[in-house]
């Protein structure tokens, strides 16, 4: 019977060191691809509480998260892109984080139903400490803007967004430099006098 020859000595330790770096990057790296697939915690908070409605069932179409690495590449990429439009350049520049989900609804909710859902949503945001700061409503559509009760942080904004189209739930949850997205906001808003 033959054995697996043991290392000696120093290449011992090499080989600890070696196993362990494979270990720590195949966990940074799991890491990484749950994040890329998953909701931020408000965005998941704002979904569990509209999909978990009879009237709100819903199939997962869509979902992810991309971090400041990840629009880091993708603004590094655009550099080298001619075609791409200013206000796509300036508009990945003022964000820091975003997670989007888009659900598909089995059936169309009323109106009702969509009241019902939405004032449980403001509930449980508000337990998550967020309060709803913009609602719309017209017909089969709702866009509800949700952002943080006591956020000190001047130098970026938070915001969770809430549309249910027809059929459709979208939910995002944002976060952007406060300086850059002003002075894309004014340059993109015409002023009125």
């Amino acid at each position: 019977m033959s054995s697996i020859p043991r290392p000696r000595g120093r290449y011992r330790w090499l080989w600890i060191y070696l196993l362990g770096a494979m270990a720590v990057s195949s966990l940074l790296l799991a890491i990484g691809v749950y994040n890329l697939v998953t909701l931020t915690s408000e965005a998941r908070v704002l979904k569990r509480t509209l999909l978990a409605s009879d009237g709100f069932r819903g199939s997962l179409k869509v979902q992810g998260t991309v971090g400041p690495i990840l629009l880091g590449g993708a603004r590094t990429v655009l550099r080298f892109l001619p075609d791409v439009p200013a206000e796509v350049r300036e508009g990945l520049a003022a964000m820091k984080s975003a997670s989007v989900g888009v659900y598909k609804l089995d059936t169309l909710p009323s109106a009702e139903m969509r009241n019902e859902v939405f004032a449980a949503a403001d509930a449980a945001m508000e337990r998550s400490g967020w309060v709803r700061i913009v609602s719309v409503s017209e017909r089969h559509q709702r866009v509800v803007v949700y952002a943080p009760a006591n956020d000190d942080d001047s130098d970026q904004v938070r915001l969770c967004v809430a549309v249910c189209d027809q059929k459709q739930l979208v939910v995002v949850s944002g976060r952007a430099d406060a300086e850059k997205l002003g002075e894309f906001a004014q340059r993109r808003i015409p002023r009125v006098l």
